[in-house]
């Protein structure tokens, strides 16, 4: 069973696009489809059915593709070992990142780790929190990090920074209080991060304490990405719980405001995640060991 047909293969059913796959392993349409054609007529099954413009796995591509996975891996695994050998790190690192990580703090330890392993191909994926975990109990990603835990007993997480968040709005609506009160909550329109965010699980977590559920604030947009939550607020839109980190030079500015909630804890974790039965290779090894250096600093 060749390789490359069983690499081909496994991308079409993750992306459930041939062109996609093509596009992502730098071959033509051709030659993925003929990979796959060659593996269907080897195995005498049929791996995907074609309905209209979509491709839908079978049940014998699900069954191939838990295996494929496993080839795949020690495929790499092997080639890793071997250039270590000869003292080179390489391979590729596939790496998840939440709204905060993958934006403010991930992107400069990508750079110094490349200042050190030039021969491994670096991934970064920014989605929110559930979505990172899930991707890596797939085994679609190496390593995460992520601003929620959903406490999957098969992942390893690794507390790696706090992160304080703020209620942060125009100064219309926040009237530059420096202390909100819980009434003053349900008076402000809000423009809240989508389920699954880490920063909204945070601030459901911190309306808990105040006795409140998040449906009982006026909601006006929902968004998916902190810029979003920030052009939001910019554009006067509402209020919402954001990152202060994230937040940057916005709390500076004349025209925007910044609060903390009486009795309400604002503040949450990163944590770096990884799949506990996965083997690391060398390159995701050191990735992570740059990863927790670097965050123990900060």
């Amino acid at each position: 069973m060749d390789i490359k047909r069983i690499e081909s293969f496994s991308k079409v059913y993750e992306l459930k696009s041939i062109s996609k796959a093509a596009q992502l392993l730098h071959l033509s349409q051709p030659t993925i489809s003929t990979h796959i054609s060659f593996l269907e007529a080897e195995l005498s099954v049929s791996l995907f059915d074609r309905i209209g413009r979509e491709i839908l796995p079978t049940q014998a591509a699900d069954i191939l593709y838990n295996y494929a996975q496993r080839l795949i891996s020690l495929k790499d695994k092997a080639y890793t070992e071997m250039h270590e050998l000869y003292a080179n790190i390489v391979g590729c690192v596939h790496i998840g990142g939440s709204t905060i990580p993958g934006h403010y703090f991930l992107p400069s330890i990508l750079s110094e780790y490349r200042k050190y392993y030039k021969q491994v191909d670096l991934n970064l994926e920014i989605a929110d929190s559930a979505n990172i975990e899930n991707k890596i109990l797939a085994g679609q990603m190496d390593v995460g990090v992520v601003g929620a835990s959903q406490g999957h007993s098969e992942l390893f997480y690794q507390k790696v920074m706090k992160d304080d968040l703020v209620v942060l709005g125009s100064s219309f609506f926040l009237n530059r209080k420096d202390q909100l009160e819980k009434d003053d909550l349900l008076l402000f329109p809000w423009v809240i991060r989508e389920k699954g965010s880490g920063t909204r699980k945070a601030m459901e977590k911190g309306l808990l304490k105040l006795n409140l559920d998040i449906e009982d604030l006026n909601i006006q947009t929902v968004v998916n990405s902190t810029e979003s939550v920030l052009k939001c607020i910019q554009a006067g839109l509402g209020v919402s719980i954001t990152s202060r980190l994230a937040a940057g030079d916005l709390l500076f500015r004349d025209d925007i405001s910044f609060s903390q909630v009486r009795d309400m804890s604002l503040e949450r974790f990163f944590y770096a995640v990884y799949h506990k039965q996965r083997e690391f290779f060398p390159a995701t090894k050191r990735f992570w060991e740059l990863l927790i250096s670097w965050t123990s600093e900060l």
